[in-house]
């Protein structure tokens, strides 16, 4: 050790021995008191994302009053005005010459610019229609909802000047998930919307007839549906929060109302042969493009080998697919297992309460109610509007 240069009487001070050739030193956690961790209010400011303030330069374009030359000096939530070369004119909360807060926007009403009339009314974030706002259009249309980057985005409702409205889900200035439109004559449709156009599962509600048409839409077009009286009391397998809507839109039955009884159909599983169907729309459209592919997976309901194995699994468990044949209520979790259903998944116990209320009188669930539920079952929580990655 002394031809290293170092003392041992100093290692011996600094707590430090010697056996032989290797060398024993005090533990850390001998030496040293435990670490006091801050408040948990400090924890979370750090843990925090950053909110810088942004550089006070107004954009290129906009020109401000003179008078209010000083409030636009300020920080965030001082009111000012802000005047556009397009002449479109600003009032409301501003933060480094941009509009930022609440604020409401104008725009001329004509060539001349005296008049003008309010084109947005609500949230701002640096310069953009970002969060909740009403907007309204020169032809006499309104939405009142969700914006990002400018655009219609997340949930909202759109009045329209033909007396038709869509409440729903927005993704970039469409129709995207599901939603309800209301026509102007009383009907209204309860689905999934694609690019503004009907895609998938969808119920058209027809109040004035009294009927309603379930069925599987492509395009904007109803591909195959059936058509069904709107029962009082009746719960709807695509929405549970229309039966008030229904029941008071309905023409009042009376002693001269003729009802009008469809005719009677030869089949005896009728679902059976309405599944198949919606099972070979769905299989089309996870084939087709990017888009339609999407849609069927964001649109919450079965694809076609989901059906296709739910099936394939009863017909096994129950010992065929004749009409007689039934499945009990404690063999339907297994059965969803057998299909290749996650239990762990929210919607496999969803489906499974479902299943149970078919069951009839003697105790068992028919395969034409089982193929039913699972062609009309949707995931709610799968058809969710995100903000993109780029935005």
């Amino acid at each position: 050790m002394e031809a290293l240069g170092v003392d041992p009487a100093a290692l011996a001070g600094m707590g430090t021995t010697r056996t032989g050739l290797r060398m024993h030193t005090t533990p850390p956690s001998t030496k040293y008191k435990p670490v006091d961790y801050p408040p948990n209010a400090v924890m979370q400011r750090a843990s925090s994302p950053p909110n810088p303030t942004l550089p006070r330069k107004p954009n290129k374009g906009i020109r401000t009053s003179k008078a209010l030359g000083e409030t636009l000096k300020g920080r965030a939530g001082k009111y000012g005005e802000l005047i556009g070369k397009n002449g479109g004119h600003y009032c409301g909360e501003i933060l480094a010459g941009r509009p930022h807060g609440n604020g409401q926007y104008f725009v001329p009403a004509g060539p001349s610019a005296r008049n003008y009339r309010l084109q947005y009314d609500g949230e701002w974030i640096q310069g953009r229609r970002e969060g909740h706002g009403i907007r309204y259009y020169h032809t006499n249309e309104v939405y009142t909802g969700d914006f990002v980057n400018n655009e219609r985005h997340g949930y909202g409702r759109m009045d329209y000047r033909n007396g038709d409205s869509y409440e729903g889900q927005w993704w970039s200035g469409h129709k995207r998930g599901l939603g309800t439109y209301y026509y102007s004559n009383g009907d209204f449709f309860v689905g999934y919307f694609m690019h503004d156009k009907k895609e998938g599962l969808g119920t058209l509600y027809m109040v004035q007839r009294g009927k309603k048409m379930v069925g599987e839409w492509v395009s904007d077009k109803c591909a195959t549906s059936s058509i069904m009286f709107i029962e009082e009391g009746e719960l709807s397998p695509l929405d549970d929060n229309l039966v008030e809507t229904i029941e008071m839109s309905m023409p009042e039955s009376g002693p001269d109302m003729e009802r009008r009884e469809f005719p009677k159909l030869d089949l005896k599983q009728p679902n059976k042969l309405l599944a198949r169907q919606f099972a070979g729309i769905r299989k089309m459209r996870e084939a087709d493009n990017k888009a339609q592919r999407e849609a069927q997976q964001q649109s919450g309901t079965m694809g076609y080998a989901d059906i296709e194995m739910l099936r394939l699994s009863f017909v096994l468990m129950a010992g065929g697919d004749e009409v007689e044949m039934g499945v009990l209520t404690h063999q339907l979790r297994e059965l969803c297992v057998m299909a290749g259903l996650d239990p762990a998944q929210e919607r496999t116990p969803e489906l499974v309460a479902d299943l149970v209320r078919q069951k009839r009188a003697n105790g068992r669930i028919h395969l034409d109610d089982f193929l039913k539920i699972a062609a009309h079952y949707r995931d709610h929580s799968t058809a969710e509007v995100s903000i993109p990655d780029e935005w």
